[in-house]
């Protein structure tokens, strides 16, 4: 039977109460004239041991919260929505992420790679997961391509359940890092096997395409999939990722993991291992647009629901566990340039950060720990020309007649409000628009569309700049991101939107940003610092500016491991 981790305190706390009353009897025994240097001296020997046993405390838990593409500019829009904009559904509480600041230990954090300034998400979360240097989009390897043991790795060689949770796919760069080693992250076919072949304890989140086979759909799809063919019936644009014809929902199924495609199956799962695959690819993001239909959202679980499962399903033994979870659609929302999704990721991630702080909180075992892979996208607000505000009486009986008159725009709090009541994601509005008839697209189409979903404007003129198009100057057909002949127009910092499905909703946030006083460095990485927070055992020494290897090795030294 499983005894309750508070229980487990209590009788240690119980223990130092029976030493400290053995000590006064024996005291009782000691002539009176020795009796107070005899209390000094055993006072002092019990202090020192109380201190040492606090000082060694070692956790047996770990969990690992990464915030994928969250910068400094991404934490002050949560900070400042939790605390003044009027519809922050805070109410005077702090997001969770400043609480964990205030009561943890925080650094900044570099993020480069081996030789290059700015990292992918692979090669960073590779570089947490081992604490050893590596190259962009390298998944567990060191600079020479050899195999590097993660911290995931060691907790399970240990002895301890582990687990990994993500809102992208689980074969993604970060989930990947921390239990495979390929040499490229592109080949999620590879890395789904080697995830089975480490066999997590605990997988959810999306992309089941890199795990059923190639045949899928076609004639063999009966005799490849079998019964698992009709419970795939509910994934729409469901196609495989494969190169082959490795059914690898079967091979889980063998290796006794519990399959759970929908919320129901995995609130439903028993045993001791679970795999959850909910998407074809990631799982749909705050203002997607995918959970508007209600039987939909029934059936997909959030970030925070798979959060709870895992560590519920983790915590039933006593061993000890790692567990990494990632809010890894903050980045997508960088990516895309759209503030307003941005906004409802980050929030979603301090939701899910509010439960794991919770938690762990008077616990003596377990460690937490928020970090970002990298900036995205250099996000900021900032002041500007457009919209200067008008003069305004403040005040009587002053020199200037008490006129204020600031010289420029620096942004008004309700910004924030137009930003959080955002209907849908720039993204689903462009996949709205495309799925209109031939006929019945062009400017007006996309300005309504835009207009209708969000409280800041486009003209008509705006909308017919971001449907042109233009040449490709750096066509490439062998390049997977560069092989397309003709792109959207992007005219300033070209060569920094790097991805064509974002180009659109890209020209959007930056047609409007002037109205939101946000400005967008790129549609890629930037090379800022991050922030990294420790709470619980294990976390005192942790501060300064320090590199991703070295908050890999604390962690890794943390608990113990080698």
């Amino acid at each position: 039977m499983k005894i309750p981790e508070n229980f487990r305190q209590m009788a240690r706390r119980l223990g130092e109460v029976r030493l400290i009353a053995r000590i006064g009897r024996e005291l009782k025994r000691i002539p009176p004239t020795g009796r107070y240097l005899g209390l000094l001296i055993i006072t002092v020997i019990f202090l020192l041991y109380v201190l040492q046993s606090y000082s060694s405390r070692r956790p047996r838990n770990v969990i690992l919260v990464v915030a994928d593409g969250m910068g400094p500019s991404q934490i002050s829009l949560l900070a400042l929505f939790a605390k003044k904009a009027a519809s922050s559904p805070y109410h005077g509480r702090l997001a969770a992420l400043e609480l964990m600041m205030r009561e943890g230990h925080s650094a900044l954090v570099l993020t480069n790679t081996a030789d290059r300034l700015v990292t992918d998400s692979a090669a960073s979360a590779s570089q947490y997961a081992t604490g050893v240097m590596t190259r962009n989009e390298m998944v567990g390897l060191d600079v020479a391509g050899r195999p590097v043991e993660t911290i995931l790795e060691k907790f399970r060689k240990a002895g301890k359940r582990v687990g990994l949770v993500t809102d992208t796919r689980i074969t993604h760069a970060t989930p990947a890092a921390f239990a495979a080693h390929v040499t490229h992250r592109s080949r999620e076919d590879l890395i789904a096997e080697n995830l089975l072949a480490v066999a997590p304890d605990v997988m959810l989140g999306g992309g089941v395409s890199y795990w059923i086979p190639s045949g899928y759909g076609g004639r063999r799809t009966e005799v490849l999939m079998g019964a698992l063919g009709q419970r795939l019936q509910d994934f729409t644009r469901l196609r495989s990722r494969r190169r082959d014809d490795r059914n690898l929902l079967a091979e889980a199924e063998k290796k006794g993991y519990c399959l759970a495609l929908s919320r129901d199956e995995m609130l439903r799962c028993s045993g001791a291992k679970m795999l959850g695959l909910f998407t074809p690819y990631h799982m749909p993001g705050a203002l997607s647009g995918a959970r508007s239909h209600s039987g939909e959202k029934q059936r997909l679980p959030t970030l925070k629901e798979m959060a709870q499962t895992a560590l519920k399903k983790l915590s039933e033994r006593d061993e000890g566990f790692f567990l990494m979870v990632e809010a890894g659609l903050i980045d997508d929302a960088a990516h895309d340039n759209d503030a307003g999704t941005l906004l409802h990721e980050l929030l979603n991630f301090d939701d899910v950060l509010s439960y794991l702080l919770e938690w762990t909180r008077g616990r003596n075992d377990t460690l937490l720990v928020l970090i970002s892979d990298h900036d995205t996208a250099s996000f900021g607000f900032s002041y500007s020309i457009f919209d200067v505000p008008s003069p305004e009486k403040i005040g009587n009986g002053l020199a200037d007649n008490g006129s204020y008159r600031p010289g420029f725009n620096f942004g008004k709090f309700d910004i924030l409000d137009k930003l959080y009541r955002q209907k849908k994601s720039y993204r689903a509005i462009m996949r709205e628009y495309n799925r209109l008839p031939e006929e019945d697209r062009g400017p007006g189409s996309l300005m309504k569309l835009i207009n209708d979903n969000m409280e800041f404007k486009i003209t008509r003129k705006e909308a017919a700049r971001i449907l042109e198009m233009t040449r490709n100057e750096y066509y490439r057909s062998d390049h997977r991101f560069l092989k397309e002949y003709t792109i959207p127009r992007i005219d300033d910092f070209r060569e920094f939107y790097v991805y064509t499905g974002s180009m659109r909703p890209n020209l959007i946030g930056r047609t409007l940003a002037r109205q939101q006083n946000v400005t967008w460095g790129s549609g890629t990485h930037s090379a800022s610092p991050v922030l990294a927070v420790l709470y619980g055992p294990g976390s005192e020494n942790f501060r300064g500016l320090l590199h991703s290897t070295d908050v890999g090795r604390c962690v890794i030294k943390a608990a113990g491991l080698k």
